[in-house]
């Protein structure tokens, strides 16, 4: 169906994770057939080179995934969640959830807490403790801009960067809170004030999660963004 980023998301019938997730200069191949659609990825964001993803009806997916893969020698693939994925290595992939929202979130208490570009120094010191694996740190030239609440003495009680997958559209990554500081509110105060402000300019906020963060999604859940999209990713012999 052509190598286009229009044409992914024509194929994908203009699914939201294909529209603001996508970065279209990775996009190498599209396919489609009965009941199902596939994308070949450069590497680019979420995606390692040689990453196909699928959608469509589970049980086609699950039929083509395979053939598919091996056509377009993917060394990784991502499906949605209900694909009954029998190919990879089981110990080499990971379930995640994307989430967004196109509407600004209600407003949350502690809002007025969180403060735009805060001293990269003790957003680290907060990684570190709370969120030792972050995939965004201040510096590394993979976020647009940071977010905290911090407490009287200037220290982070929790943070989010903001990235970007898809041009024009804001995706938080590394969000944390201090162990301290946990069950107060601050992380859907930090996620909602950062959505609301993105969204004046941009058209949807996204985020990722793995999806064995339960605390995290029934957050997401509560304050009002957008879920649907559960996915699993393997690595392919």
């Amino acid at each position: 169906m052509g190598r286009s980023w229009r044409g992914a998301v024509v194929a994908a019938d203009g699914d939201a994770f294909v529209r603001h997730h996508l970065a279209p200069a990775a996009v190498r191949e599209v396919r489609t057939g009965d009941g199902w659609w596939a994308v070949d990825f450069a590497a680019s964001s979420y995606f390692a080179d040689g990453c196909l993803l699928l959608g469509g009806d589970p049980g086609r997916v699950g039929a083509v995934v395979g053939p598919l893969a091996e056509s377009l020698g993917a060394r990784e693939v991502t499906v949605d969640a209900a694909v009954d994925l029998r190919l990879g290595h089981p110990d080499r992939g990971s379930e995640w959830a994307w989430m967004h929202t196109a509407r600004p979130l209600p407003v949350v208490p502690g809002e007025d807490r969180v403060v735009w570009s805060p001293d990269p120094t003790v957003v680290e010191a907060l990684l570190d403790e709370a969120n030792p694996d972050a995939f965004v740190r201040p510096g590394d030239g993979r976020s647009t801009g940071w977010a905290a609440v911090l407490d009287d003495d200037g220290g982070a009680l929790a943070c989010g960067a903001v990235t970007e997958h898809a041009p024009g559209v804001p995706h938080l990554a590394s969000i944390a809170v201090a162990s301290s500081a946990r069950r107060q509110g601050l992380g859907a105060a930090l996620t909602a004030a950062m959505t609301r402000r993105l969204l004046r300019t941009a058209p949807a906020v996204t985020l990722a999660l793995w999806s064995g963060n339960t605390t995290a999604r029934a957050l997401y859940d509560r304050i009002g963004l957008t879920g649907g999209h559960d996915y699993r990713t393997r690595q392919l012999p």
